[in-house]
């Protein structure tokens, strides 16, 4: 009898647990498997970002249960450790000849929480509406086996950014060092 009321205890919980974890926010990963994590924690979803100086946006995160290392540099090749693909729009903004918009860190080993760049510069258009996702990839360039990932959903325009956001031009970030967007790229005047 006790074991039939545990039974249908779990039935009526487990249909719950479920839909919290589909209305969840989306820039955290499933802890159901317990594998590593990563939260997006600036831009916030539906942030204002300025695109006036800079196509780079700052992208801060936190990870768990991962150590962050450039690609190559874990030793081994396993879910615990690897780096960061950084994402916009899906493919529609990918570095030239890569499968990504950036990769974090570019060197060495980082802790956490970290900033990596996505770059609008290689977007068709910069200014809009744009989704960045972070993804744990394994040394490998492989997935890690639970998908950790995390998403936004940012506006870019010339304004300024929403509070909270930093300028991109400030950060050390450690990712790829993308082509600049341009404005500094102009030859001096003879």
């Amino acid at each position: 009898m006790r074991h039939a009321a545990a039974r249908d205890l779990v039935l009526i919980l487990a249909p719950a647990a479920l839909l919290s974890l589909a209305c969840s926010s989306t820039t955290g990963a499933s802890t159901i498997d317990g594998g590593p994590l990563i939260a997006i924690t600036s831009p916030a979803d539906g942030a204002t970002v300025s695109i006036a100086t800079s196509t780079k946006v700052p992208v801060t995160f936190t990870v768990a249960g991962f150590t962050l290392e450039a690609p190559g540099g874990c030793g081994a090749i396993g879910d615990g450790c690897g780096h960061v693909i950084v994402l916009v729009d899906g493919a529609a903004c990918d570095a030239p000849g890569e499968i990504f918009n950036s990769v974090f860190p570019f060197s060495g080993s980082v802790g956490t929480p970290a900033t990596a760049i996505a770059d609008l510069g290689y977007c068709p258009a910069a200014p809009g509406t744009h989704t960045i996702t972070l993804a744990l990839f394994r040394d490998d360039h492989t997935a890690v086996a639970n998908g950790a990932s995390a998403s936004v959903t940012i506006t870019a325009g010339p304004g300024g950014a929403t509070p909270g956001d930093a300028s991109a031009d400030a950060v050390n970030d450690g990712g790829v060092d993308a082509p600049s967007d341009g404005a500094d790229d102009a030859p001096p005047d003879a």
